[in-house]
């Protein structure tokens, strides 16, 4: 688990439900779900470490009864405990008001970048909601379009990928820890 070896993870293993998005007044970010950063592991005592539908039928048995859950986060390489409550009642999609993706958070600290500035008119400066997209492949450059407006402040496309997750991120500046 590259610098993240000692925490120890319930049940063993590098896998989870990686936390990509977290809509407001959700049971989610009522359970405190930072996005990017948490990968739910546990979910009472069963170890979520397998891509299948035991995260599921866990949620749907338990709609309106609160649950446990075990969390690994990757920024400050911690596991904690919450309680969450799937609801169908709290006013926007799905259970839990969460996007999440199975897959490996191994070296997932090693992946970070600071963002120091973004270009105006960029993709990286509209609302989350109107850019997100996840795919399991890296998307066709010649789907992007970059603009330019100096050489210096050249946009620069990084894309980190694992078997399963692919974040596409614009880039004009960086500055690594």
């Amino acid at each position: 688990m590259g610098n993240s070896e000692s925490v120890p993870i319930p049940g063993g293993g590098t896998e989870g439900y990686h936390v990509l998005r977290v809509q407001d007044n959700s049971p989610g970010q009522a359970a405190g779900l930072e996005p990017f950063f948490d990968f739910i592991i546990c979910i009472g005592q069963t170890r979520l470490d397998k891509d299948n539908d035991t995260l599921k039928e866990i949620l749907k048995q338990h709609v309106e009864h609160p649950l446990e859950l075990t969390v690994y986060n990757s920024k400050n390489q911690t596991v904690r405990q919450t309680q969450i409550t799937p609801s169908q009642m709290w006013g926007g999609q799905g259970l839990l008001g969460v996007s999440i993706r199975f897959c490996s958070f191994d070296g997932a600290s090693q992946n970070v970048w600071h963002v120091i500035s973004v270009q105006p008119n960029s993709p990286a400066r509209l609302p989350v909601s109107s850019v997100t997209r996840t795919t399991s492949s890296a998307p066709n450059p010649s789907s992007i379009k970059r603009t330019t407006s100096s050489r210096s402040s050249r946009p620069t496309k990084a894309s980190q990928s694992s078997s399963t997750c692919t974040t596409l991120i614009w880039i004009t500046s960086v500055r690594f820890p």
